[in-house]
């Protein structure tokens, strides 16, 4: 009798598991937010955010997300013609203060001078490290030409070393400055991936670098315990960008406006997390 019990007992739990399991992601996006998120807050932490690959995609999207919400915004991206037409673009829109500096993220000589500039901003609110690049199809390590030696250093040190790098540069600076109210924190928001979430085969390399960037800024936010700066990662799925290659967004993968408004009202709800609601569905 008591083993009837108690294997009733462990079905029980394991089905309570399960269910709250399969719920947790429409908690967290239709009950959570409302309650947790911090975009609000933002403003109050400081005046400017920082974007990287912020001229195209989720970033130029983010970059427009942050201006609506008042804060002064650092677009950083390789094409200094795409920065100035969307900064004065950001300029026009939202009336804000926006600057510009022309970075090539595949490469690592010029964090000391943006570091510079970056120490003369008043206050950073957010850092968006966004900047990354992906394979142009899916194929195998071995097999694919595209991967030559040089093509996987560049993705290497644009998804990794860049968020590590503009961490590096920025977070004094966040520490540094007058401490927001309480309650209000300052945020490093780094862009990865499903893929770096799960094993990925045939985008090895890719999965690998955004693999770093979760266990990086999961393993930093312990270090800034206490502090006024958080850390939180977003993991979407396919977004319809130029380097998506999906053209024609659907509920399942939405623009790149549609992503970067959802996943801003979460910020601060969880450390890690997709974004999107459907994203997350996938790793229930």
């Amino acid at each position: 009798m008591f083993t009837l019990i108690l294997l009733a007992i462990i079905g029980v739990i394991a089905v309570t598991y399960r269910v709250y399991y399969f719920l947790r992601p429409f908690i967290t996006y239709f009950i959570l937010h409302n309650f947790l998120s911090k975009r609000k807050d933002l403003k109050k932490a400081g005046d400017w955010a920082i974007v990287t690959g912020s001229t195209d995609g989720i970033g130029k999207a983010i970059a427009h997300e942050l201006a609506r919400d008042g804060l002064n915004v650092f677009l950083i991206s390789r094409s200094t013609e795409k920065l100035t037409n969307v900064a004065n673009e950001i300029e026009s829109l939202f009336k804000v203060k926006t600057k510009i500096f022309t970075a090539d993220f595949t490469t690592t000589d010029f964090y000391e001078k943006l570091q510079e500039e970056i120490k003369g901003l008043s206050s950073v609110a957010i850092l968006v490290n966004n900047v990354g690049v992906a394979y142009a199809h899916i194929d195998s390590l071995v097999a694919c030409e595209d991967l030559t030696l040089e093509n996987l250093q560049n993705m290497i040190v644009c998804n990794a070393t860049s968020t590590t790098c503009m961490t590096r540069i920025t977070l004094p600076k966040m520490l540094a400055s007058p401490p927001p109210p309480d309650d209000v924190h300052r945020y490093i928001l780094s862009i990865s991936s499903l893929a770096g979430c799960l094993p990925a085969p045939y985008l090895s390399v890719y999965a690998g670098t955004k693999a770093f960037v979760n266990n990086f800024t999961a393993s930093l936010a312990g270090e800034l315990e206490g502090t006024c700066v958080k850390m939180q990662t977003l993991t979407p799925s396919l977004v319809a960008t130029n380097m998506s290659g999906v053209k024609q967004p659907t509920f399942i993968v939405p623009s790149a406006e549609k992503f970067a408004a959802s996943a801003l009202s979460m910020l601060g709800v969880r450390s890690q997390l997709c974004g999107y609601l459907p994203h997350e569905l996938f790793l229930t």
